[in-house]
């Protein structure tokens, strides 16, 4: 029970922090798609100024960018996570690409807000929350307690995942990266649209690689 209320107050005192560190992943995140819609591939390298860990994965529809950060202090840690989605038509074009990247910092910073209010009595209604807590034994022994903060609305799929532990183990990778297939660096995308305007309205597009 000791061990329970330390990681809340250290939960508690590294939130401010990690609002701050969500706006600056939703940064990396759009800067990383504004990469992608310009080049077609991904370099595989993180942005200037932007942390070490990052993947990102494709999916029928598009892509998905996580980035994450792990910070310590004394025996615990916190590990704050970022992921975004962005659709192979919004790739392709610059107009969509610029407001699909502006969607993605907005979002972010009410998932920023979000993840402020975390353990109050002031959650805005937006705010969506699912919380677990996991006690490890053998290699990896001590408590992990999981946030994933999402928002109560229909729009793009943006993500906050909120963990705080003191196990040995460096943290592993986010939840989300495990939800699409890795895109290697360097791997062309070509982005093929098409749809009929007679009968859909809009094109639609999808993404292959070679």
């Amino acid at each position: 029970m000791k061990l329970l209320l330390l990681l809340l107050s250290f939960s508690l005192a590294a939130q401010p922090a990690a609002a701050a560190t969500v706006d600056a992943l939703s940064t990396c995140t759009a800067k990383v798609f504004s990469e992608i819609g310009r080049t077609h591939k991904w370099s595989g390298k993180p942005p200037a100024g932007c942390p070490e860990g990052l993947a990102v994965t494709k999916h029928e529809d598009g892509a998905l960018v996580t980035f994450w950060t792990v910070t310590r202090s004394g025996d615990g840690w916190v590990q704050t996570s970022f992921s975004a989605a962005e659709s192979y038509q919004e790739l392709a074009h610059p107009t969509d690409l610029s407001a699909a990247n502006k969607d993605v910092l907005a979002r972010g910073r009410r998932l920023s807000r979000c993840l402020q209010t975390q353990g109050t009595t002031h959650v805005p209604d937006e705010c969506r929350m699912r919380g677990s807590k996991e006690t490890l034994a053998s290699e990896e022994s001590g408590v992990k307690d999981v946030s994933q903060i999402t928002l109560n609305d229909t729009g793009r799929y943006c993500a906050v995942e909120y963990v705080v532990g003191d196990t040995i183990a460096t943290p592993s990778e986010p939840a989300d990266i495990d939800t699409g297939d890795a895109l290697p660096p360097g791997i062309q995308i070509k982005i093929l649209l098409g749809g009929s305007p007679a009968t859909s309205g809009t094109s639609t597009g999808t993404g292959t690689t070679k």
